[in-house]
């Protein structure tokens, strides 16, 4: 209706309005209404998904490069970590070295690990393997709660920001977005390098989002900004009033490439700021960087969502790790057993050992000796020796204990003889009886 208004109105005007006008309404209004008339956020939203959704099975190998600083010490640290990802739709399998020390943004450690840190989530229980040189110092964690996949995929894995699903939260953002108590498409696209992308805010309890779509590159997120303020959720617990702490978290500069027809992100930079009550900050930027990707993974050549956790490696679950009770856990052949306590053990060592001293008088080595001579004389050449077939004889003990021994010994050997003549006994006495009772 305003297009045709606008027509009239151009007609009744001289020539200059008519063909200058048109050309200014054109490029100043037609980067506000270009496609917003046909599209909603439950569309972008769905076309986002779908592009996930294509990429649900993968094998990820990156690499990240952390520069922290501080406001109050000024001082810059360096970070370099690697992380293999193995993805089957709700199972996880994810491995990573940890954060080692480097000394600029270019560098890497002089000595990396094999794997540091293992975590699975199987479809049904969740395995944190820590492994070290001494595997005394090794753990497993298990549960079958899924926070805990939620919660380390979306803080320690930092491909997962550009995977959508963004720090402290427990689930991808198309889902919190859905369910937000405001969510609203902007009025015009914003361009984000060459590209007029679609922007979407929302508020709830997870925070304050703003993101931006790329319908050239698969209405991918190309960039992403999220604040959480003092009551909104982190990793399920809200943030601090006081001391307040407030987290912001901004995506940015990400680099696309097709991969068999599918736009996946494959570098870029997180920037997240923490403010603490006071005014200090500590900022952290992520460079983050595939360096292989699979998307037709062969998970059973690859041995994912398996644990690999050597014999004897400590195993905790959420009620040894509650009670610390005496019998533990350990893994032994694939699965977890229950074991003792270093603590129980000794303990037991300690009452036997007791008891053994309070039950048998000490041996006197000079009574043995003196026995041993008398019986096989001074020039015996089997005098001292001892074959393991000899074993503990009575005659090489004192007497306290060979009483003890000849009492034990009558006990195991006699017991039985007096049983089976008992029997014996029984069954004759019975057996008269019932020729008296067949005579009368």
């Amino acid at each position: 209706m305003l297009h045709m208004l606008f027509g009239f109105w151009l007609v009744l005007e001289g020539p200059v309005v008519k063909h200058i006008l048109p050309c200014l309404a054109f490029f100043l209004f037609a980067p506000m209404t270009i496609g917003y008339a046909e599209v909603t956020v439950a569309d972008l939203l769905d076309n986002y998904e779908q592009a996930q959704q294509l990429r649900r099975r993968r094998h990820v190998t990156s690499e990240t490069v952390s520069r922290y600083t501080n406001s109050n010490t000024g001082n810059t640290l360096f970070h370099w970590s690697s992380s293999e990802l193995f993805a089957d739709a709700d199972r996880v399998d994810l491995s990573g070295t940890g954060w080692l020390p480097i000394e600029n943004k270019d560098a890497k450690p002089t000595t990396i690990p094999e794997r540091r840190v293992r975590t699975i989530w199987d479809g049904a229980n969740w395995y944190e393997h820590k492994d070290r040189e001494k595997i005394e110092h090794s753990y497993v964690y298990m549960s079958t709660d899924v926070k805990w996949r939620n919660e380390y995929y979306s803080i320690a894995y930092h491909g997962a920001s550009f995977e959508g699903t963004f720090p402290g939260d427990m689930e991808p953002v198309s889902s919190i977005l859905r369910t937000a108590e405001r969510l609203e498409l902007s009025a015009r696209r914003e361009y984000v390098g060459d590209v007029a992308c679609y922007v979407i805010e929302a508020q709830g309890p997870n925070g304050a989002y703003k993101i931006w779509l790329d319908p050239k590159h698969g209405y991918n997120i190309c960039r992403a900004e999220i604040r959480k303020y003092p009551g909104h959720l982190y990793a399920d617990q809200p943030l601090p009033a006081s001391p307040s702490l407030e987290r912001q978290f901004i995506l940015h500069d990400i680099n696309f490439a097709n991969h068999d027809g599918i736009w996946i992100p494959i570098e870029g930079k997180l920037t997240s700021t923490t403010l603490h009550e006071g005014g200090r900050t500590e900022t952290e930027l992520f460079y983050h960087r595939v360096t292989a990707l699979d998307l037709a993974p062969d998970f059973d050549a690859s041995k994912a969502f398996v644990p690999r956790v050597r014999n004897g490696t400590r195993v905790y679950n959420d009620t040894t790790r509650l009670t610390q009770e005496a019998v533990q856990l350990e893994w032994k052949d694939g699965r977890p057993v229950k074991r003792m306590s270093h603590e129980t053990i000794a303990v037991i060592e300690q009452t036997a050992e007791r008891l053994l001293k309070n039950s048998l008088p000490p041996l006197d080595r000079t009574q043995l000796s003196n026995q041993s001579h008398s019986e096989t004389g001074p020039n015996d050449q089997t005098s001292g020796r001892k074959s393991a077939a000899d074993g503990i004889r009575p005659d090489n003990l004192p007497q306290g204990a060979v009483s003890r021994f000849s009492v034990l010994f009558c006990l195991i050997i006699g017991a039985p003889v007096i049983v089976v003549i008992a029997a014996a006994l029984l069954l004759a006495r019975r057996r008269r009886k019932g020729q008296q009772h067949e005579v009368f």
